[in-house]
């Protein structure tokens, strides 16, 4: 759980949520005050070179095949494609999974790799419209194997999606941009993120839902 409210170019990013994992900035990653939903700052990602190192997060990734939410406010470059979070296994060297703004068609997906590079799935949503300029409200939410992707509190798709998300050979997750095959690295964020946060056994909407207007709680 990543607030974002601090003070304008800080490089310190707090996990307020129990588990405290150490959260190190590379590149030219900070809080910024021109952009936020909420409190005085948002998080800022250039689309260069920026990107968050959440280390090893032990198994609080591991979502397995159960429920789970990825949720936060976002505000970015419509036409430029970036991962938002990703986790790396180390069985093939490459990205497990990782969710992703995709630029070109206007859409966020979550891909799974599996245990091999050529395996992917990905289950996608395409915006109809997109102002760079406006926050959105996105929930990446699977609920009985299910996933669903919202904005602003509506559903976009929603597919059968229970692949095992189970990596706790991973000592290396994400913001910002993704790892792909033999160390290669690319398609950094450009944009802001505020109140960020991975719910791992909770389906937090399963319906249509109003977005919230506050900071989230750490329940």
């Amino acid at each position: 759980l990543i607030h974002s409210d601090t003070t304008d170019a800080s490089t310190t990013f707090v996990d307020s949520s129990p588990s405290g994992h150490t959260i190190t900035a590379n590149g030219t990653a900070q809080h910024k005050t021109a952009q936020k939903k909420f409190g005085a700052t948002s998080m800022w990602f250039d689309g260069n070179s920026d990107w968050l190192d959440l280390g090893d997060v032990g198994s609080d990734f591991d979502f397995g095949t159960g429920d789970f939410t990825i949720d936060f406010y976002w505000m970015g470059d419509p036409m430029h494609t970036g991962i938002i979070c990703s986790q790396f296994s180390s069985v093939f060297d490459d990205s497990a999974w990782w969710l992703r703004w995709w630029g070109t068609d206007n859409k966020i997906d979550l891909c799974w790799n599996g245990d091999v590079a050529s395996s992917q799935n990905v289950i996608r949503a395409a915006f109809d419209s997109h102002d760079n300029n406006v926050w959105y409200h996105i929930a990446i939410v699977r609920s009985s194997g299910t996933v669903t992707i919202y904005r602003n509190g509506i559903s976009l798709n929603s597919e059968a999606f229970a692949y095992d998300f189970n990596y706790n050979d991973s000592t290396q997750t994400w913001m910002g941009k993704r790892r792909w095959s033999s160390s290669a690295t690319g398609q950094y964020l450009n944009g802001y993120i505020d109140e960020f946060r991975v719910s791992k056994g909770i389906a937090r909407w399963t319906d249509s839902f109003v977005p919230p207007n506050k900071p989230y709680s750490v329940v």
